[in-house]
């Protein structure tokens, strides 16, 4: 019975593939080498009880380089062509691995991404708290004037000579 498991392309694509069997012909195929030479799994992750492995070359011609990244230990190896990655059970029993479950995986290996995004739209909802100081303690440029920031105008204490 076939297996769903993750093809990354070299662009960094993602889609989904069916597998029968995780033996390297099987896989090398679906990356579409035409041989299995330097083809082999480059890594095995276990997480929560599974095995997430990932299959590829790391040797081929300059322009073949496979631009994605991957989690560590394997985050500075150089990679060609495509690459597969399978979830095994304890048992080396395939599972079907759909790119939802993948992506999770992905974050929780690399230990969680920080969400722009989120962040962005939370600053450009905070409550601005120097609204309501009055203007007299706040310089030119908005900043509250204490004793850490000065204005332009007011300098620093020092003359030039003072630094000669």
């Amino acid at each position: 019975m076939s297996k769903k498991a993750i093809l990354i392309s070299r662009n960094s694509d993602t889609r989904s593939t069916l597998v029968k069997q995780a033996d390297l012909p099987t896989l090398y195929k679906r990356c579409g080498f035409r041989s299995g030479a330097g083809f082999k799994c480059q890594h095995t992750w276990k997480v929560k009880g599974e095995f997430v492995s990932v299959y590829g070359r790391k040797h081929g011609r300059a322009t073949l380089e496979n631009k994605t990244e991957l989690p560590p230990p394997i985050d500075k190896d150089l990679f060609f062509g495509a690459l597969i990655v399978t979830l095994a059970d304890s048992n080396n029993d395939l599972l079907d691995l759909s790119i939802d479950r993948w992506r999770k995986i992905y974050e929780q290996l690399f230990g969680g991404f920080y969400d722009l995004e989120a962040s962005r739209v939370a600053d450009e909802n905070e409550v601005d708290e120097l609204a309501d100081v009055p203007a007299e303690q706040l310089t030119r440029t908005g900043y509250l004037k204490d004793g850490w920031i000065v204005d332009d105008d007011t300098g620093s204490g020092l003359e030039e000579e003072d630094y000669e």
